[in-house]
């Protein structure tokens, strides 16, 4: 904490001037961009399908990892609910959830992703006749936000 608060206390002490010159002095720092898979993803399709699972990530996620315990190649939707669940089809959704870091902050408001997952489903669940199937939300974090402006 005392380090965190040095530091901040010498940058704030730093005239603008100063700190420019020293910006324009040291080279550019190359923050790489953060990729993320987005739409859906179907996990586990059954041509009978009576029911769809969708997960919705949060915060900094992802439509993959997420869901994906350490040590593990798939995503445990898939691995666990697949075989138990034979007649659901389950889904997984992407989207930019990175709001930490100032590089690489999502612009997306939260009506904008609901209304990229609204479309992306109706797209996806239209595509494999499944319009008109029951739709099970698994959120977490933002995810739930994003649904709950999906179903409202």
């Amino acid at each position: 904490m005392r380090k965190f608060k040095d530091r901040f206390l010498k940058t704030a002490a730093t005239p603008p001037q100063k700190a420019a010159e020293s910006s324009r002095s040291s080279p550019p720092s190359q923050t790489p961009a953060i990729s993320f898979p987005d739409g859906v993803k179907v996990l586990h399709n059954s041509d009978d399908a009576k029911v769809d699972i969708c997960f919705v990530h949060g915060l900094t996620g992802n439509r993959d990892t997420t869901w994906t315990a350490k040590g593990q190649s798939q995503p445990w939707p898939q691995t666990l609910l697949a075989p138990q669940l034979q007649g659901a089809r389950i889904l997984t959704y992407g989207y930019d959830a990175y709001v930490v870091k100032r590089s690489v902050v999502s612009s997306n408001r939260l009506i904008d992703h609901a209304s990229n997952l609204l479309n992306d489903l109706i797209t996806d669940r239209a595509s494999h006749g499944a319009s008109d199937c029951p739709l099970i939300f698994v959120t977490y974090s933002l995810g739930g936000l994003v649904c709950k402006e999906v179903i409202l």
